[in-house]
């Protein structure tokens, strides 16, 4: 502008390189477009150069436009553009690298312009020759299992018209897939210059072919097999020859052609089984895993899966069962004829069913094979089993039994209802604890209680029954056998066997024979109670100054006293536990006694004695022990009372008072007379044959201690003759005294009944 144009024309020159001539076809109606316009709007068309001379200048109107770019033919607005079309064709085979066509073109027009400077334009064209490379891939086999060799085939194809002077291809791999051997390819075409390899990088396989000429066909050839199972079943291969100019010095057309794919799909077979403990193996029941709820399953077992495949490869897996004890090898290719083996590493803390898997029916492993516990602590295995293609077998289950442990306590049992109570009663600890062989009464093993009174055997082997033995434990002293608690086998009460045995095989030792425990279960709360035992002594005397206290004074002591022990509200209701006799020394113990109960000592009273005081108490033949301390009690006491006889022998000489002379009664003022035998005889209450003399004082009192109550003939005393010395005097009265009498001879009392502690005066 900013003027409007006219006669806007192009003068075209091109130039070819040395030795190459171009031909100037026509303007055509769009970019690439091979029609030309009618009519022309370049001054020429269909002209050649010479070789390597540039071809005549030419010129070139702009077309016909629009109002706004300009309605006519060589017609140009002011700020608009329009563009002319020109089709040359390259007469001769280009260079290996391409021919450059120089072209330059000078615009004008009818006005003067203004700014000259941007009126030329030179452009540089490479032509290179035409090559039409395809590639196509094909796999020999559609549908393979894990492992099957197969082999991609890839066709490289150049149909010229040019040839291709460096053809590369690259392959990438599917994911999972192994190259079996060496990548190979051959090259039909004429003996033309450059060679050619392939490698592999991973998964990427790049192969230089070399030259290849316009009807050249190169083939590749990858052996391979699919080591892992692909995502979604199947594995796609591509594989593209490059048609980049500066290797294959030329333009491939008509393009698309270049990249090849095969899809293989893979199939897989699986083998799977669970890792149980087999509780119940009754009837069918052995062998196969029933629910969880009744056969836990086992989590964290390693299986080993080995063997050769159907296609020769070793095959050596490893797995773990999961959290419901089940395991799974998912992608495995099919067995040779020998099958594989699927090894169990033995659980620790279980041994082998002693069912093995069954092998018929609904639970038998789908594709067989042959089951050996590897005793009672191998390893296990399913040996020959042989696979097929895309099978899933299963039901390889691997029982196992637990190894139980067998638990309880020791103690004293002291609120004495038989059983444990673990916040009254008292651990033992240091307890011995036997574990039998119930069958063969072999020692197993041996425990001791802890600080608690706990103990335990653990990883017992399940097919055995046990028997326990607990002997009475020697501390703390004074323990006697107790309770015999048979437990619980897996938390439920044990209803076969375990039987309670006290004071077997031997007094003071305890057993619990005959536990179950094949089911693979604990048992626990078998536990031995154990009583404390104490004393209780003490001893009968006689209470002489009868204080009801034992003194230094009371020195007498009464053997062959019966005492008892009692448990009741009193002495003739309650239940006898134990009897005694005193000593010559008149002491009585009870060994023995359970502690922390209460008791009653019962005294059954001596002959002949008044009763006297039991610990104190007056009149009372019984003492009470509330809560006997495990240390015992001592000092238990029963004081006992003798009876006595006493009187005067005096002068009833009424001391002048005529009426009271000789009446039998003495008188104030009337003396005694000294030193006069008065003698005791008879039989006392217990049959002892009594005779004792005793003199009289200076008062003339005379009297009997120490005595037992009168038999039943009673007593007899009798005066003996006064002595000179003490004076000359005629009989007087006798006068019975308060225990009752006769005096039927003179000088005597006689059928003297003195009663039990009865102290008698005349």
């Amino acid at each position: 502008g900013p003027a409007y144009g006219t006669g806007v024309k192009s003068t075209e020159t091109i130039t070819p390189p040395a030795g190459k001539r171009v031909r100037f076809v026509c303007d055509t109606t769009a970019a690439g477009s091979s029609t030309c316009n009618a009519p022309a709007l370049c001054s020429v068309a269909n002209v050649t150069s010479g070789a390597g001379v540039a071809l005549a200048s030419f010129t070139c109107d702009v077309p016909a436009g629009t109002a706004t770019t300009g309605l006519g033919r060589g017609e140009l607005a002011s700020g608009q553009s329009k563009s002319v079309f020109l089709r040359f064709e390259a007469l001769d085979q280009p260079a290996p690298n391409g021919d450059v066509f120089d072209n330059t073109a000078a615009v004008s027009a009818n006005e003067p312009d203004t700014s000259t400077g941007n009126d030329v334009e030179s452009e540089a064209t490479t032509t290179r020759q035409r090559i039409d490379l395809r590639e196509a891939k094909t796999s020999s086999a559609a549908n393979v299992a894990l492992n099957e060799p197969f082999t991609w085939t890839v066709t490289v194809e150049n149909r010229g018209p040019g040839n291709s002077l460096r053809t590369d291809l690259t392959d990438t791999l599917p994911a999972g897939v192994q190259l079996t051997g060496p990548v190979t390819f051959t090259r039909t075409a004429p003996a033309l210059p450059g060679g050619g390899t392939c490698t592999v990088a991973g998964s990427t396989v790049s192969c230089a072919l070399g030259q290849l000429d316009a009807t050249g066909v190169a083939t590749i050839s990858l052996p391979a097999r699919f080591i892992s199972f692909p995502t979604g079943g199947s594995g796609t291969n591509t594989a593209t020859v490059a048609t980049d100019p500066a290797k294959t010095g030329g333009l491939d057309t008509p393009g698309g052609n270049n990249t090849g794919i095969s899809t293989v799909a893979v199939n897989r077979a699986s083998l799977s089984g669970t890792v149980f403990q087999d509780r119940d193996r009754g009837g069918a029941n052995g062998g196969t895993p029933q629910a969880a709820s009744v056969e836990p399953r086992i989590a964290g077992v390693v299986l080993r899966l080995t063997g050769t495949d159907a296609f020769g490869n070793a095959i050596d897996l490893s797995t773990t069962t999961d959290a419901s004890g089940n395991y799974s090898f998912t992608s495995l290719p099919p067995s040779g004829p020998g099958g594989y083996t699927v090894t169990e590493t033995q659980p620790a803390g279980f041994i082998n069913s002693p069912v093995a898997p069954p092998t018929v029916g609904a639970g038998a492993p789908s594709a067989a094979g042959t089951y050996a516990a590897g005793g009672d602590t191998g390893n296990s295995s399913f040996s020959g089993v042989v696979l097929a293609a895309a099978t899933a077998a299963t039901n390889y289950n691997f029982p196992e039994v637990r190894q139980p442990s067998l638990s309880g306590f020791v103690y004293i049992d002291v609120n004495l209802n038989g059983q444990r109570d673990a916040g009254t009663d008292t651990a033992i600890a240091g307890a011995t604890v036997r574990l039998y062989d119930a069958g063969t009464l072999a020692l197993v093993a041996t425990a001791v209680t802890d600080a608690t009174g706990a103990y335990r055997f653990a990883n017992l082997d399940p097919l055995r029954q046990y028997t326990l033995e607990e002997p009475l434990p020697t501390t703390p002293a004074g323990l006697g056998n107790g309770p015999v608690n048979p437990g619980l086998i897996n938390g439920a009460a044990c209803t076969g066997g375990c039987t309670a045995q006290a004071d077997a095989p031997v007094l003071g030792t305890d057993r619990i024979n005959t536990i179950d425990l094949s089911a693979g279960v604990d048992g626990t709360l078998f536990n031995f109670g154990e009583r404390q035992l104490a004393s209780i002594s003490g001893l009968v005397y006689v209470d002489a100054n009868r204080n009801n206290a034992l003194d230094t004074t009371d020195t007498t002591r009464l053997p062959g006293v019966t005492v008892r022990l009692v448990q009741g509200a009193d002495c003739t209701s309650g239940t006898t536990l134990q009897t005694v006799v005193t000593g010559a020394d008149g002491a009585w113990r009870f060994d023995n006694v359970v502690a922390r109960q209460n008791y009653l000592v019962c005294e059954t009273q001596p002959t002949g004695y008044g009763t006297g005081n039991a610990n104190g108490t007056p009149g009372s033949n019984s003492i009470a022990i509330n809560a006997l301390p495990p240390a015992g009690v001592a000092n238990q006491l029963f004081g006992e009372t003798t009876s006595s006889i006493a009187g005067t022998v005096y002068q009833d000489n009424g001391t002048g008072v005529p009426a009271r002379v000789n009446n039998g009664v003495k008188d104030d003022g009337e003396v005694g007379i000294e030193n006069v035998p008065v003698t005791i005889t008879g039989t006392d209450a217990a049959g002892n044959a009594v005779n004792r003399t005793v003199l009289t004082d200076g008062n003339g009192n005379w009297q009997f201690d120490g005595l037992l109550a009168a038999g039943p003939g009673g007593y007899t005393v009798t005066e003996g003759t006064i002595p000179v010395a003490s004076g000359r005097f005629v009989d007087g009265v006798e006068t019975v005294g308060n225990a009752g009498g006769s005096t039927v001879t003179n000088d005597q009392f006689g059928a003297i009944a003195l009663g039990a502690g009865v102290q008698a005066s005349g």
